[in-house]
């Protein structure tokens, strides 16, 4: 089985779990990236385990309308390293999708005081599936039903797109979007 040399992946007991490396034990390496674009925090572009891991072709700030989504937060970064932290590069942790060849699209709709609206996550959702995004993930979430982010998901399951999102994190009901339709709801684990 293979077993990265990133010093914290002993400390990753979700991708112990989830038993991660067995999974990557599986996979063929793929030569055509996979573009998961993270509606979020934005993202440091400088991590020293996200390089080579960022597409900066569609990266969007929602919040300041441009196209230079820095993560002023950290939360995007971290959310960035989860899924595709460079594994086996004996830098910090191991992405969740291992050696697979991915790219995270930045997308920032949160501001500076952790803020963000409908029409910033339902934009972010049509334009990460208008670049290429194969999956978008949506960390977020939020307690009412909106048409406008209902419209965006259906926008993005039509054209072939997965969508992830937060069910919250308080143990209730599954929040918005992770309640809509077509989108993949993921809890937390206490492992």
């Amino acid at each position: 089985m293979y077993v990265p040399n990133d010093p914290l992946f002993f400390d990753q007991w979700a991708l112990h779990t989830i038993n991660a490396a067995g999974a990557w034990d599986k996979l063929a390496p793929n030569q055509e990236p996979v573009i998961v674009a993270v509606v979020d925090t934005g993202i440091d572009f400088y991590h020293e385990d996200l390089q080579g891991r960022i597409s900066l072709d569609g990266a969007w700030d929602f919040v300041l309308n441009d196209s230079y989504p820095l993560d002023l937060d950290g939360h995007g970064t971290e959310v960035a390293g989860v899924i595709a932290a460079a594994t086996g590069n004996a830098t910090g942790i191991a992405g969740t999708a291992g050696r697979q060849n991915v790219q995270i699209l930045p997308l920032r709709v949160f501001n500076w005081l952790g803020e963000t609206n409908i029409y910033w996550v339902s934009q972010a959702i049509a334009h990460a599936v208008d670049c290429g995004a194969q999956v978008i993930n949506l960390s977020l979430d939020g307690p009412q039903y909106s048409q406008a982010l209902a419209d965006a998901v259906d926008y993005a399951w039509e054209r072939g797109v997965v969508v992830v999102a937060a069910a919250g994190n308080e143990g209730g009901p599954v929040s918005y979007p992770a309640a809509l339709p077509h989108v993949i709801a993921v809890a937390a684990s206490d492992g």
